[in-house]
């Protein structure tokens, strides 16, 4: 029945993506379209993709070895998110706001920004998960002044979630 609501309604029903955590754990989060893990890691850490109708989307997970990853009470986005910019030629970027929210009682810093690709201005929204021994960096890219895409990207933050594994082995 989920299938058929959100083959009739995918702007209403969206498909809940399962990152890896570890062997008991993993990330869910919603997008319109299914987030699709990438052949290659970008400098240790893996990276899933979506392009989705109004705003695309990048994550990344990024491993710190054996201690558990700390909420950094310092509102200075993380270095990752910077690289993921670059990394898609966003020029011109101006850090708008920083937040620290709770989601699923999980601490989670937001980042808005403006920027500009090819001519066109752009606004940027990260947020980032400290998870067991990771860090959780999710990148959302939509066109400047579209709130359709703005508060479809604050719906799939807020639907973050960290569940059970169903499965063991790797995403």
């Amino acid at each position: 029945m989920a299938c058929l609501k959100y083959a009739v309604f995918p702007e209403v029903f969206w498909p809940s993506s399962c990152l890896a955590v570890n062997d008991t754990s993993q990330i869910e989060m919603q997008v319109p379209r299914e987030l699709k893990a990438l052949p290659w890691e970008d400098e240790d850490c893996k990276v899933w993709q979506a392009k989705c109708n109004r705003f695309f989307v990048d994550a990344h997970l990024q491993p710190w070895g054996d201690e558990p990853v700390e909420l950094v009470a310092d509102p200075t986005p993380p270095e990752r998110v910077y690289k993921t910019l670059a990394r898609y030629k966003v020029k011109d970027v101006v850090l708008k706001e920083a937040d620290l929210m709770a989601i699923d009682g999980r601490p989670v810093w937001r980042y808005e920004f403006t920027g500009q690709k090819d001519g066109k201005a752009y606004e940027i929204v990260a947020a980032s998960y400290p998870i067991a021994h990771n860090s959780y960096i999710v990148t959302y890219f939509y066109h400047a002044g579209s709130e359709a895409a703005r508060d479809d990207v604050l719906r799939s933050i807020e639907s973050l979630r960290v569940t059970e594994r169903r499965e063991k082995g790797g995403n």
